[in-house]
């Protein structure tokens, strides 16, 4: 029984051993392509070499630019392109054999990559100190977006970062990338910078290539500023509103008059007091009106934009 059952063992060892050997020898492709991966810019030339390490009835370089049909008596084939500009460029050298594998193919890795036409920065509408604002960074025209990395940098200090690996498109994409700060006073006048850049690993220029934004300083007004400072609707607005306490002055004073001479009747004082509403009315519409336009909160200050393209002319 144990003689029978290693003999069992080693034919099963020895089945693995030619199954392998057979599967390994026919998923082996000897084509070498040097090199194997390339990282080309925008409009320069680019090569690669193939070569076979056994005899071929024929080869060639299947692609969408600088294609090559099938050559026989070769060893090695030279694919090259004067000025890539194709984003989809995928370019395969195949081969045919005698024995297995009868045909095989390898693909040469491209990335193709353009630098942004431009890189600039801007800031949101809300300039007030305590209040939250956006600062906008346009890079036009990358690619391949999926290498960028989008800096913030606040005087020369890193404030954050973004990658952009979940776009897996190649060809150029305008990106748009917010930053929200919340404005101090200590804000007024600092710079803040949008560094593109790609990363195309060790393939790739060296270093990375990289754009900056012009520097934005930020617009920061003091919230007493914008509390204090009257314009003259606000004034006008005002002195509507003394007119009106003055008449309502007037009218409480008449029906004292009235009541204490002992005139008044049920409908003078009515009236009377119909009028005092009116006027009490309207002070305080006036007064709301008045206070939506000053825009005052608790915690923060609001100016319109008008009011800050003024103070930014002056």
């Amino acid at each position: 029984m144990e003689y029978k059952f290693t003999i069992h063992i080693q034919s099963f060892f020895c089945f693995c051993i030619i199954f392998l050997s057979v599967c390994g020898a026919a998923a082996f492709c000897p084509i070498v392509i040097d090199p194997p991966a390339v990282v080309v810019k925008y409009g320069d030339p680019v090569s690669a070499n193939c070569t076979v390490t056994r005899t071929t009835r024929g080869m060639g370089w299947e692609a969408s630019v600088g294609s090559i049909d099938m050559k026989t008596d070769v060893q090695s084939l030279l694919w090259s392109v004067s000025s890539l500009t194709d984003w989809t460029a995928e370019p395969k050298c195949y081969a045919n054999f005698q024995t297995e594998p009868k045909q095989c193919e390898k693909k040469l890795n491209v990335t193709l990559y353009k630098l942004p036409d431009s890189v600039s920065i801007r800031q949101g509408n809300k300039t007030q100190e305590w209040n939250q604002t956006e600062l906008h960074c346009d890079v036009v025209n990358v690619a391949p977006a999926r290498f960028l990395t989008l800096k913030w940098l606040k005087g020369e200090t890193l404030v954050e970062e973004t990658d952009f690996h979940d776009i897996t498109e190649k060809d150029p994409r305008n990106i748009t990338e917010t930053l929200l700060i919340t404005l101090s006073r200590s804000d007024d006048g600092v710079q803040y910078t949008c560094v593109s850049e790609l990363r195309l690993g060790p393939g790739g220029p060296q270093p990375n290539p990289v754009m900056k934004s012009e520097p934005l300083s930020i617009i920061v007004l003091p919230c007493e500023f914008i509390l204090f400072e009257l314009t003259l609707h606000h004034v006008s607005i005002i002195i509507i509103i003394i007119i009106i306490i003055i008449i309502i002055i007037i009218i409480i004073i008449i029906i004292i008059i009235i009541v204490a001479a002992g005139i008044a009747t049920i409908v003078l004082c009515r009236c009377c007091l119909l009028i005092g509403m009116c006027s009490v009315y309207i002070v305080l519409l006036f007064m709301s009106r008045w206070l939506i336009n000053l825009n005052i909160k608790q915690y923060s200050c609001i100016i319109t934009l008008e009011h800050l393209n003024t103070q930014i002319n002056k």
